[in-house]
């Protein structure tokens, strides 16, 4: 089940007409590879050169298998932690509880641009592309440390348990 969601996914597309990012400096390559190996002791997190080919396009970021994470040298800073939410909701979760955040994420009000950079209404939102949308919130709220809104306690409770 959760290989399927992997071939299905795609994590942290990149536009390469229009790279809109800005490259991780070594210091912050550092400082997320040290966090990650906190939330997950046994990943291997894995630099490679360039952006990671997908069937989807260009990813900065991407899950190959449990506890294996692909992040392009070119990532922005934070791509691991929105690949670490990833490893646990498509790994750690059933499809029960990812399907509950999904709809807590549809529920929300007003549109959101996808990960294929689409403006769609969250109720109108497929589950790949709520679970980006919960990915990238993760990413947000780990690098404000914790000061990003997050909205249900549902999905705090997860993001916390990612940190512990």
């Amino acid at each position: 089940e959760a290989d399927d969601a992997i071939d299905n996914a795609v994590f942290k597309l990149v536009n390469l007409n229009e790279v809109q990012h800005v490259k991780a400096t070594p210091e912050q390559v550092a400082k997320e590879e040290a966090e990650l190996v906190k939330m997950y002791p046994n990943m291997d997190v894995k630099r490679v050169a360039g952006f990671i080919k997908t069937k989807d396009g260009y990813a900065q970021g991407r899950v190959a298998k449990f506890g294996e994470i692909l992040l392009s040298e070119m990532a922005e800073y934070g791509t691991g932690y929105h690949e670490a939410f990833h490893q646990t909701s498509l790994f750690m979760l059933d499809e029960a509880e990812r399907n509950q955040m999904y709809s807590e994420v549809r529920k929300n009000t007003g549109e959101v641009i996808t990960f294929q950079g689409n403006q769609k209404a969250f109720s109108e939102l497929t589950d790949r592309e709520a679970e980006e949308y919960l990915a990238e919130e993760f990413r947000t709220w780990v690098l404000t440390n914790g000061k990003h809104k997050v909205g249900s306690t549902k999905v705090k409770s997860i993001y916390l348990l990612l940190l512990i």
